[in-house]
């Protein structure tokens, strides 16, 4: 689960990053922005068919790897408008990486998802932490 507490690296003459938490994970994020209709038709038909079987959408559309640029990502997310298409790519990462630096990447903390049933109260869960 994205945290959505993203994070870029920033500063001059930066040529790699390297990181490592003691609980949980670290993912990168990427967005483009000239993603091709018929590509992101693909993928949202893998999402919609992931989650029709019960399945979790983002990660089945990074399945669909129509994009070379969206290879290995473990969620993918297009939206956008008619006019305008972008998709995000998130990769999870090792702890402790160690990887060129890229002006245009986000990291982010990944965890778990928590387990959610009838009875969980649903703002205690948002809000609680990771």
């Amino acid at each position: 689960m994205r945290t959505f507490s993203l994070f870029r690296v920033t500063d001059e003459n930066i040529k790699t990053v390297r990181a490592e938490i003691d609980r949980g994970g670290l993912y990168r994020s990427r967005t483009f922005t000239n993603i091709d209709k018929a590509e992101l038709y693909a993928m949202q038909r893998a999402g919609d068919a992931a989650f029709r079987a019960g399945e979790r959408a983002p990660e089945a559309m990074a399945k669909t790897e129509v994009d070379n640029r969206l290879v290995g990502a473990d969620v993918v997310m297009p939206y956008g408008t008619d006019d305008r298409w972008v998709t995000t790519a998130c990769w999870k990462l090792e702890n402790g990486f160690t990887e060129t630096y890229g002006p245009d990447i986000s990291y982010d903390f990944w965890a778990e998802y928590p387990l959610v049933d009838e009875d969980t109260d649903m703002v205690e869960w948002y809000d609680g932490p990771i």
